[in-house]
């Protein structure tokens, strides 16, 4: 913090007193301001931080199929791209029957 040096002002005439007071005040409300600011964005900061702690609190920390984040973005992935979600899994379905016929013939 800067120290005032008050003596400068002893000589000072009323036009010059007037002036420095003016520029006082201005300074003064301009300080009010960025603390007001800085104060409000704090403020806003903590708001929001602990709106995301509570969401991470309140998360469930087991998922059902359901409600599993991954499936949800699956189905939506799903949903965009039905052509190629139909070839993946008729791919699939074929893979699964060799499975299961090779698994089938060397149990017997």
């Amino acid at each position: 913090m800067a120290v005032i040096d008050y003596e400068k002002y002893n000589n000072m005439t009323q036009r010059q007193l007037l002036n420095s007071l003016i520029n006082a005040e201005k300074k003064e409300q301009k300080i009010k301001d960025d603390m007001t600011k800085k104060l409000n964005d704090t403020q806003e900061l903590i708001k929001f931080l602990k709106a995301k702690m509570k969401e991470s609190l309140d998360k469930p920390k087991y998922y059902t199929l359901e409600t599993s984040p991954a499936m949800k973005e699956f189905r939506q992935w799903r949903n965009e791209n039905p052509q190629e979600a139909k070839q993946i899994e008729a791919e699939l379905e074929a893979e699964m029957r060799g499975y299961n016929e090779n698994n089938h013939s060397t149990q017997g």
